[in-house]
């Protein structure tokens, strides 16, 4: 069985509670690189989104030199608001590890999120959380309790 949890993150406001974001994670393969990825658990995206902080800390340099505006593999996608981000559709592999160690792997495409500030920095999508998208979603069966506070995501039956 696959584990995740829950981000706490303090409310800003006092008419706010505190907010709680599923998440699990994975191993990322991408461009021939691995490296372990924070997944925040979003059933509203349809799409699975690398934003810069992980990009950047897995691929380095080469994520500097994709080419947001004239990839052949672009890709726009808009979220809660009227913005447009600017993605590179890559293909990878997520690797997921369960309590006995056993590995549970996807082979899918991820979308690359174009930082809106060329440095890692607070400002732009720098801060955003890495998405597990519906389209890897519906590789599980997803259990969230939030009393007790768990996140389990089971490999889901043949259909």
């Amino acid at each position: 069985m696959i584990r995740g949890d829950f981000w706490r993150v303090r409310g800003t406001r006092a008419a706010l509670v505190d907010a709680v974001q599923p998440y699990v994670d994975a191993e990322l393969s991408l461009f021939g690189r691995r490296g372990d990825v924070r997944w925040a658990i979003d059933t509203g995206s349809p799409y699975t989104v690398l934003h810069p902080e992980y990009s950047d800390r897995l691929l380095g340099e080469l994520l500097t030199g994709l080419d947001f505006e004239t990839h052949p593999q672009r890709f726009d996608i808009a979220g809660v608001g009227a913005s447009r981000i600017r993605t590179i559709i890559a293909p990878a592999t997520l690797t997921f590890e369960d309590d006995s160690g056993e590995l549970e792997s996807i082979n899918m495409p991820v979308l690359i999120a174009e930082p809106t500030t060329p440095f890692r920095s607070h400002d732009g999508n720098w801060q955003l959380p890495s998405l597990l998208g519906c389209d890897a979603l519906r590789y599980f069966d997803l259990a969230l309790s939030y009393n007790p506070p768990t996140v389990t995501p089971t490999e889901a039956a043949p259909a």
